[in-house]
Protein backbone atom coordinates (compact mmCIF):
# COMPACT_ATOMS: atom_id res chain seq x y z
CA UNK A 1 0.00 0.00 0.00
CA UNK A 2 2.84 2.40 0.92
CA UNK A 3 4.60 1.65 -2.39
CA UNK A 4 1.41 2.30 -4.36
CA UNK A 5 0.84 5.55 -2.52
CA UNK A 6 4.40 6.66 -3.25
CA UNK A 7 3.91 5.92 -6.92
CA UNK A 8 0.71 7.99 -6.98
CA UNK A 9 2.46 10.92 -5.26
CA UNK A 10 5.39 10.66 -7.69
CA UNK A 11 3.11 10.59 -10.74
CA UNK A 12 1.12 13.55 -9.40
CA UNK A 13 4.32 15.53 -8.93
CA UNK A 14 5.47 14.74 -12.46
CA UNK A 15 2.11 15.74 -13.92
CA UNK A 16 2.17 19.02 -11.98
CA UNK A 17 5.68 19.75 -13.26
CA UNK A 18 4.68 18.98 -16.84
CA UNK A 19 1.55 21.10 -16.44
CA UNK A 20 3.72 24.07 -15.46
CA UNK A 21 6.58 23.53 -17.90
CA UNK A 22 5.05 22.25 -21.11
CA UNK A 23 3.52 25.44 -22.48
CA UNK A 24 5.89 26.92 -25.01
CA UNK A 25 8.73 24.64 -23.87
CA UNK A 26 9.94 27.18 -21.30
CA UNK A 27 12.75 26.57 -18.81
CA UNK A 28 12.15 26.87 -15.04
CA UNK A 29 14.29 29.41 -13.18
CA UNK A 30 14.98 26.80 -10.49
CA UNK A 31 14.68 23.01 -11.01
CA UNK A 32 11.91 22.60 -8.44
CA UNK A 33 9.80 25.43 -9.86
CA UNK A 34 7.29 25.74 -12.69
CA UNK A 35 7.95 28.17 -15.52
CA UNK A 36 4.24 28.60 -16.32
CA UNK A 37 1.62 28.67 -13.60
CA UNK A 38 -0.32 25.39 -13.91
CA UNK A 39 -4.04 25.24 -14.49
CA UNK A 40 -4.36 23.70 -11.02
CA UNK A 41 -3.55 27.06 -9.39
CA UNK A 42 -6.74 28.04 -7.57
CA UNK A 43 -8.29 30.60 -5.26
CA UNK A 44 -7.25 28.66 -2.17
CA UNK A 45 -3.56 29.08 -3.04
CA UNK A 46 -4.24 32.67 -4.11
CA UNK A 47 -5.73 33.42 -0.69
CA UNK A 48 -2.79 31.84 1.12
CA UNK A 49 -0.30 33.97 -0.81
CA UNK A 50 -2.46 37.06 -0.40
CA UNK A 51 -2.65 36.61 3.37
CA UNK A 52 1.08 36.04 3.75
CA UNK A 53 2.21 39.08 1.72
CA UNK A 54 -0.45 41.35 3.23
CA UNK A 55 0.53 40.29 6.76
CA UNK A 56 4.21 40.82 5.95
CA UNK A 57 3.52 44.41 4.84
CA UNK A 58 1.36 45.16 7.90
CA UNK A 59 4.08 43.79 10.19
CA UNK A 60 6.70 45.95 8.50
CA UNK A 61 4.47 49.00 8.80
CA UNK A 62 4.13 48.47 12.56
CA UNK A 63 7.92 48.33 12.90
CA UNK A 64 8.91 51.03 10.45
CA UNK A 65 7.07 53.10 7.85
CA UNK A 66 10.33 53.32 5.89
CA UNK A 67 10.71 49.53 5.82
CA UNK A 68 7.11 49.09 4.64
CA UNK A 69 7.55 51.83 2.03
CA UNK A 70 10.72 50.24 0.69
CA UNK A 71 8.96 46.89 0.45
CA UNK A 72 5.92 48.08 -1.46
CA UNK A 73 7.98 50.50 -3.57
CA UNK A 74 10.49 47.80 -4.51
CA UNK A 75 7.76 45.25 -5.24
CA UNK A 76 5.84 47.64 -7.47
CA UNK A 77 8.99 48.86 -9.23
CA UNK A 78 10.03 45.25 -9.92
CA UNK A 79 6.69 44.39 -11.53
CA UNK A 80 6.83 47.58 -13.62
CA UNK A 81 10.41 47.07 -14.79
CA UNK A 82 9.70 43.43 -15.65
CA UNK A 83 7.04 44.66 -18.07
CA UNK A 84 8.72 47.91 -19.17
CA UNK A 85 11.82 46.18 -20.57
CA UNK A 86 9.55 45.16 -23.44
CA UNK A 87 10.33 46.67 -26.84
CA UNK A 88 7.85 45.86 -29.62
CA UNK A 89 9.43 43.89 -32.44
CA UNK A 90 12.84 43.52 -30.78
CA UNK A 91 14.78 40.29 -30.39
CA UNK A 92 14.18 39.07 -26.87
CA UNK A 93 11.28 41.44 -26.34
CA UNK A 94 11.48 40.92 -22.57
CA UNK A 95 7.78 40.99 -21.78
CA UNK A 96 6.71 40.19 -18.20
CA UNK A 97 8.75 37.04 -17.71
CA UNK A 98 10.08 36.97 -14.16
CA UNK A 99 13.49 38.20 -15.28
CA UNK A 100 15.28 41.53 -14.94
CA UNK A 101 18.44 42.56 -16.78
CA UNK A 102 20.48 43.71 -13.79
CA UNK A 103 23.29 44.92 -16.06
CA UNK A 104 20.99 47.78 -17.14
CA UNK A 105 21.78 50.65 -14.75
CA UNK A 106 18.10 51.65 -14.74
CA UNK A 107 17.46 48.37 -12.87
CA UNK A 108 20.04 49.08 -10.16
CA UNK A 109 18.74 48.11 -6.73
CA UNK A 110 16.14 45.64 -7.97
CA UNK A 111 18.36 42.78 -6.86
CA UNK A 112 17.19 43.57 -3.32
CA UNK A 113 13.52 43.31 -4.30
CA UNK A 114 14.18 40.06 -6.19
CA UNK A 115 15.88 38.55 -3.14
CA UNK A 116 12.97 39.51 -0.87
CA UNK A 117 10.30 38.19 -3.22
CA UNK A 118 12.20 35.01 -4.07
CA UNK A 119 12.18 34.12 -0.36
CA UNK A 120 8.39 34.37 -0.50
CA UNK A 121 8.03 32.67 -3.88
CA UNK A 122 10.33 29.64 -3.55
CA UNK A 123 8.08 27.78 -1.03
CA UNK A 124 5.19 27.93 -3.55
CA UNK A 125 7.18 27.94 -6.81
CA UNK A 126 5.81 24.53 -7.75
CA UNK A 127 2.34 26.14 -7.87
CA UNK A 128 2.95 29.57 -9.43
CA UNK A 129 5.75 30.82 -11.65
CA UNK A 130 7.89 33.84 -10.85
CA UNK A 131 6.45 36.25 -13.44
CA UNK A 132 2.91 35.73 -12.15
CA UNK A 133 4.13 35.85 -8.53
CA UNK A 134 5.90 39.20 -8.98
CA UNK A 135 2.77 40.72 -10.45
CA UNK A 136 0.55 39.16 -7.77
CA UNK A 137 2.86 40.53 -5.05
CA UNK A 138 2.61 44.04 -6.53
CA UNK A 139 -1.18 43.77 -6.67
CA UNK A 140 -1.38 42.64 -3.05
CA UNK A 141 1.03 45.30 -1.82
CA UNK A 142 -0.91 48.11 -3.50
CA UNK A 143 -4.30 46.85 -2.36
CA UNK A 144 -3.06 46.45 1.22
CA UNK A 145 -1.34 49.86 1.32
CA UNK A 146 -4.31 51.82 -0.08
CA UNK A 147 -6.06 53.60 2.82
CA UNK A 148 -9.13 54.50 0.80
CA UNK A 149 -10.64 51.03 0.82
CA UNK A 150 -10.91 50.16 4.51
CA UNK A 151 -12.36 53.32 6.00
CA UNK A 152 -12.91 55.49 7.57
CA UNK A 153 -9.16 55.92 7.17
CA UNK A 154 -6.66 58.36 8.61
CA UNK A 155 -7.82 61.00 6.12
CA UNK A 156 -11.34 60.81 7.50
CA UNK A 157 -12.75 59.61 4.17
CA UNK A 158 -16.36 58.43 4.44
CA UNK A 159 -17.44 56.18 2.94
CA UNK A 160 -14.42 54.17 1.82
CA UNK A 161 -14.35 52.77 -1.69
CA UNK A 162 -15.94 49.41 -2.36
CA UNK A 163 -14.59 46.74 -4.67
CA UNK A 164 -11.09 48.05 -5.35
CA UNK A 165 -9.39 45.21 -7.16
CA UNK A 166 -6.41 45.02 -9.53
CA UNK A 167 -7.12 42.23 -12.04
CA UNK A 168 -4.90 39.16 -11.87
CA UNK A 169 -4.15 36.93 -14.85
CA UNK A 170 -1.93 33.86 -15.02
CA UNK A 171 -0.10 32.36 -17.98
CA UNK A 172 3.09 34.41 -18.27
CA UNK A 173 6.24 32.43 -19.10
CA UNK A 174 9.40 32.64 -17.02
CA UNK A 175 12.80 32.95 -18.65
CA UNK A 176 16.01 32.29 -16.66
CA UNK A 177 18.10 34.94 -18.48
CA UNK A 178 17.18 38.25 -20.11
CA UNK A 179 20.27 40.11 -21.27
CA UNK A 180 20.00 42.80 -23.93
CA UNK A 181 22.63 45.20 -25.24
CA UNK A 182 20.48 48.16 -26.23
CA UNK A 183 19.84 50.95 -23.73
CA UNK A 184 16.89 53.22 -23.11
CA UNK A 185 14.20 50.57 -22.73
CA UNK A 186 13.14 52.09 -19.42
CA UNK A 187 12.16 55.74 -18.89
CA UNK A 188 15.07 58.00 -17.98
CA UNK A 189 14.64 59.77 -14.65
CA UNK A 190 16.53 62.78 -16.02
CA UNK A 191 14.33 63.42 -19.05
CA UNK A 192 11.00 65.19 -19.30
CA UNK A 193 7.44 64.23 -20.09
CA UNK A 194 8.26 62.88 -23.53
CA UNK A 195 9.78 59.86 -21.73
CA UNK A 196 6.36 59.03 -20.34
CA UNK A 197 4.99 59.04 -23.87
CA UNK A 198 7.93 57.08 -25.34
CA UNK A 199 7.89 54.19 -22.89
CA UNK A 200 4.47 54.06 -21.24
CA UNK A 201 2.38 55.02 -24.26
CA UNK A 202 4.37 53.97 -27.34
CA UNK A 203 6.11 50.83 -26.06
CA UNK A 204 3.56 49.64 -23.51
CA UNK A 205 0.41 50.89 -25.23
CA UNK A 206 -1.15 52.88 -22.39
CA UNK A 207 -3.51 55.80 -22.90
CA UNK A 208 -2.38 59.21 -21.66
CA UNK A 209 -4.58 58.99 -18.54
CA UNK A 210 -3.32 55.46 -17.77
CA UNK A 211 0.28 56.65 -18.18
CA UNK A 212 -0.26 59.49 -15.71
CA UNK A 213 -1.95 57.05 -13.31
CA UNK A 214 0.91 54.55 -13.53
CA UNK A 215 3.39 57.31 -12.65
CA UNK A 216 1.46 57.54 -9.37
CA UNK A 217 3.27 54.38 -8.33
CA UNK A 218 5.95 56.80 -7.14
CA UNK A 219 3.67 57.53 -4.19
CA UNK A 220 5.37 54.64 -2.39
CA UNK A 221 9.00 53.87 -1.65
CA UNK A 222 11.92 56.21 -1.99
CA UNK A 223 15.15 57.05 -3.78
CA UNK A 224 18.46 55.46 -2.80
CA UNK A 225 21.59 57.49 -3.67
CA UNK A 226 23.73 54.36 -4.01
CA UNK A 227 21.45 53.18 -6.82
CA UNK A 228 21.14 56.26 -8.99
CA UNK A 229 22.35 59.34 -7.12
CA UNK A 230 18.89 60.56 -6.17
CA UNK A 231 17.83 60.82 -2.54
CA UNK A 232 14.49 61.35 -0.78
CA UNK A 233 10.90 60.17 -1.18
CA UNK A 234 7.89 61.40 -3.12
CA UNK A 235 5.59 61.43 -0.10
CA UNK A 236 5.78 61.94 3.66
CA UNK A 237 3.99 58.60 4.07
CA UNK A 238 5.93 56.54 1.56
CA UNK A 239 4.28 53.41 2.97
CA UNK A 240 0.78 54.44 1.82
CA UNK A 241 -0.64 54.33 -1.70
CA UNK A 242 -2.36 57.72 -1.85
CA UNK A 243 -2.86 60.69 -4.18
CA UNK A 244 -0.36 62.84 -2.28
CA UNK A 245 1.99 62.48 -5.28
CA UNK A 246 -0.47 64.40 -7.48
CA UNK A 247 -1.25 66.98 -4.81
CA UNK A 248 2.44 67.84 -4.50
CA UNK A 249 2.82 67.98 -8.28
CA UNK A 250 -0.05 70.45 -8.42
CA UNK A 251 0.56 72.66 -5.41
CA UNK A 252 4.25 72.38 -4.42
CA UNK A 253 7.23 74.49 -5.40
CA UNK A 254 10.15 72.43 -6.72
CA UNK A 255 13.76 73.54 -6.29
CA UNK A 256 16.39 72.08 -8.61
CA UNK A 257 19.13 70.23 -6.73
CA UNK A 258 22.29 68.70 -8.19
CA UNK A 259 23.23 65.13 -7.34
CA UNK A 260 25.93 62.74 -8.64
CA UNK A 261 25.15 59.56 -10.59
CA UNK A 262 27.33 56.83 -9.00
CA UNK A 263 27.50 54.94 -12.31
CA UNK A 264 29.43 57.62 -14.20
CA UNK A 265 30.04 60.45 -11.70
CA UNK A 266 28.00 62.80 -13.86
CA UNK A 267 25.76 65.49 -12.48
CA UNK A 268 22.04 64.74 -12.36
CA UNK A 269 19.19 66.86 -11.07
CA UNK A 270 16.27 66.16 -8.80
CA UNK A 271 13.53 68.54 -7.69
CA UNK A 272 13.10 69.03 -3.95
CA UNK A 273 9.96 70.14 -2.15
CA UNK A 274 11.69 69.85 1.24
CA UNK A 275 14.98 68.34 2.32
CA UNK A 276 13.37 64.90 2.36
CA UNK A 277 10.72 65.19 -0.36
CA UNK A 278 12.08 64.95 -3.90
CA UNK A 279 10.73 64.38 -7.40
CA UNK A 280 12.44 63.36 -10.62
CA UNK A 281 12.55 65.33 -13.85
CA UNK A 282 10.25 62.72 -15.38
CA UNK A 283 7.70 63.39 -12.63
CA UNK A 284 7.41 67.16 -12.85
CA UNK A 285 8.05 66.88 -16.58
CA UNK A 286 4.42 65.80 -16.92
CA UNK A 287 3.59 69.46 -16.21
CA UNK A 288 6.61 71.50 -17.24
CA UNK A 289 8.76 71.70 -20.37
CA UNK A 290 12.14 70.50 -19.09
CA UNK A 291 13.62 69.54 -22.44
CA UNK A 292 16.02 72.51 -22.73
CA UNK A 293 19.69 72.18 -21.80
CA UNK A 294 19.33 75.07 -19.37
CA UNK A 295 16.89 73.94 -16.68
CA UNK A 296 15.12 76.52 -14.52
CA UNK A 297 16.15 76.86 -10.88
CA UNK A 298 12.62 76.16 -9.69
CA UNK A 299 9.10 75.37 -10.88
CA UNK A 300 5.68 75.48 -9.25
CA UNK A 301 3.08 75.80 -7.94
CA UNK A 302 1.53 74.88 -11.26
CA UNK A 303 -1.39 77.29 -11.14
CA UNK A 304 0.83 80.35 -10.59
CA UNK A 305 4.11 79.49 -12.21
CA UNK A 306 6.44 81.01 -14.78
CA UNK A 307 8.00 77.72 -15.95
CA UNK A 308 7.04 76.83 -19.54
CA UNK A 309 4.42 74.10 -19.61
CA UNK A 310 4.86 70.75 -21.35
CA UNK A 311 1.70 71.36 -23.36
CA UNK A 312 3.06 74.61 -24.80
CA UNK A 313 5.82 72.72 -26.64
CA UNK A 314 4.02 69.40 -27.06
CA UNK A 315 0.27 70.05 -27.43
CA UNK A 316 -0.48 66.33 -27.68
CA UNK A 317 0.86 65.92 -24.12
CA UNK A 318 -1.18 68.77 -22.64
CA UNK A 319 -3.72 66.25 -21.20
CA UNK A 320 -1.03 65.08 -18.73
CA UNK A 321 -1.62 68.22 -16.67
CA UNK A 322 -5.38 67.72 -16.76
CA UNK A 323 -5.09 64.17 -15.39
CA UNK A 324 -2.64 65.24 -12.68
CA UNK A 325 -5.20 67.85 -11.62
CA UNK A 326 -8.04 65.32 -11.75
CA UNK A 327 -6.23 62.74 -9.60
CA UNK A 328 -5.32 65.44 -7.07
CA UNK A 329 -8.93 66.57 -6.63
CA UNK A 330 -10.31 66.52 -3.12
CA UNK A 331 -13.54 68.00 -1.85
CA UNK A 332 -13.44 69.77 1.52
CA UNK A 333 -9.83 68.88 2.19
CA UNK A 334 -10.20 65.17 1.49
CA UNK A 335 -8.92 62.96 -1.33
CA UNK A 336 -12.19 62.06 -3.04
CA UNK A 337 -13.17 62.01 -5.85
CA UNK A 338 -9.59 62.17 -7.16
CA UNK A 339 -8.56 59.00 -5.35
CA UNK A 340 -11.39 57.02 -6.96
CA UNK A 341 -10.40 58.19 -10.44
CA UNK A 342 -6.74 57.43 -9.74
CA UNK A 343 -7.25 53.92 -8.34
CA UNK A 344 -9.57 52.99 -11.20
CA UNK A 345 -7.05 54.01 -13.85
CA UNK A 346 -4.03 52.65 -11.98
CA UNK A 347 -5.60 49.20 -11.72
CA UNK A 348 -6.21 49.12 -15.46
CA UNK A 349 -2.76 50.48 -16.29
CA UNK A 350 -0.86 47.97 -14.14
CA UNK A 351 -2.91 45.11 -15.55
CA UNK A 352 -2.36 46.34 -19.11
CA UNK A 353 1.45 46.52 -18.95
CA UNK A 354 1.66 43.05 -17.38
CA UNK A 355 -0.07 41.63 -20.47
CA UNK A 356 1.99 43.43 -23.13
CA UNK A 357 3.73 41.01 -25.50
CA UNK A 358 1.24 38.20 -24.91
CA UNK A 359 -1.37 37.22 -27.47
CA UNK A 360 -5.08 37.25 -26.76
CA UNK A 361 -6.02 34.03 -25.02
CA UNK A 362 -2.52 33.29 -23.66
CA UNK A 363 -3.41 34.71 -20.24
CA UNK A 364 -6.34 33.63 -18.06
CA UNK A 365 -8.21 35.81 -15.57
CA UNK A 366 -8.16 34.25 -12.13
CA UNK A 367 -11.39 35.62 -10.70
CA UNK A 368 -10.50 35.26 -7.02
CA UNK A 369 -11.99 37.82 -4.66
CA UNK A 370 -9.42 39.80 -2.68
CA UNK A 371 -10.50 41.02 0.81
CA UNK A 372 -12.10 44.23 -0.47
CA UNK A 373 -13.70 42.58 -3.47
CA UNK A 374 -16.06 40.03 -1.96
CA UNK A 375 -19.00 41.49 -3.87
CA UNK A 376 -17.08 42.16 -7.11
CA UNK A 377 -18.65 41.14 -10.37
CA UNK A 378 -16.74 39.01 -12.87
CA UNK A 379 -16.21 42.14 -14.98
CA UNK A 380 -14.75 44.08 -12.05
CA UNK A 381 -12.39 41.24 -11.17
CA UNK A 382 -11.12 40.84 -14.74
CA UNK A 383 -11.17 44.47 -15.91
CA UNK A 384 -10.74 46.52 -12.75
CA UNK A 385 -12.89 48.75 -10.53
CA UNK A 386 -15.63 50.83 -12.11
CA UNK A 387 -15.83 54.22 -10.44
CA UNK A 388 -17.49 56.03 -13.32
CA UNK A 389 -14.40 57.41 -15.05
CA UNK A 390 -14.92 56.72 -18.74
CA UNK A 391 -14.55 58.90 -21.78
CA UNK A 392 -12.68 62.19 -22.08
CA UNK A 393 -12.58 65.02 -19.57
Amino acid sequence: MKVALSVVVFISSVLLFLDGASAGGCTPIYPECVCVTPASFNCSTFNQIYGKISALYVGMQRRSMREAGDFIGGTLRLAFHDAAEYVPGSVGGSRSDGCINLSDKDNTGLDRAIKTLDELWRPVCDQINRADFWYLAAKIAVETATPYISGPNQYGEKPALDNFHIPFYTGREDVPECVYNDTGRLPSASKGGTEVKRVLMKSLGLTDRQAVALMGGHAVGGLTPEDNGFVGAWSVRSDLFTTNYYKLLTYAKFLKKAQVDPHNNRQVFQWNVTANLAFLTTDIGMLYDLHSKQLPASCGPYSADSCPTLGSRYPDLAPFAAYVALFSRGDQGQDMPGAAFFLSEFARALNAISMVGYEAGELTCLACASPNCISCTQQEMCEGPQYGFYGSL
